[in-house]
This record gives structure tokens, C-alpha cells and sequence, in this order.
């Protein structure tokens, strides 16, 4: 009874090492998946910020160019800037 016994426990002992080995390798995997999606995470937030930094750049622009002299000049006298006078 007590060669059964330890054959028992054994077997146990290994179930146990080995579910214990698959949890921590799953528990890897989650980890490695969770960071992954937070890199892509990251890198969406910086192409949003990109295309309206973008977007912002292009609509002053655009104002700018549609904008007539007095309306430049006093937009310049407001920030206290110069005209850049190239002839």
C-alpha cells in the first residue's frame, strides 16, 4: 500500500509541476500580447496626433492664403510680428 501510495503522489507531484509550467507560460503569452497591444496602442495615438497636427497646419495655412492684406496686417499686429518683406 505504501509503494501505491508513493507512485500516487508522484503522479501528483508531476500533474501539479506541470499545470503550474502551462499557467506561467500562458500568463507569458498574455503578458506578451497585452504589451504588444499597448505598443500599437501607442503608435495610433501618434499617427492621430500626427494627422491633426497636420490638419491644424494645413487649415492655418489655407487661412493664410485666403486671408487679404489688411486682415494679415492686423493679424501680425496682434502677435506683435513683422512682415517678412522679400522682393
Amino acid at each position: 500500500m505504501s509503494r501505491l501510495w508513493q507512485i500516487i503522489s508522484a503522479m501528483l507531484g508531476a500533474l501539479s509541476v506541470l499545470f503550474y509550467v502551462l499557467n506561467k507560460s500562458k500568463d507569458r503569452k498574455i503578458e506578451k500580447h497585452k504589451d504588444e497591444a499597448e505598443r500599437y496602442k501607442s503608435k495610433a495615438e501618434q499617427e492621430r496626433f500626427k494627422a491633426e497636427s497636420e490638419r491644424e497646419t494645413k487649415h492655418a495655412h489655407d487661412n493664410v492664403r485666403n486671408a487679404s492684406e489688411p486682415n494679415i496686417d492686423s493679424m501680425l499686429d496682434k502677435q506683435n510680428a513683422l512682415r517678412d518683406e522679400r522682393d
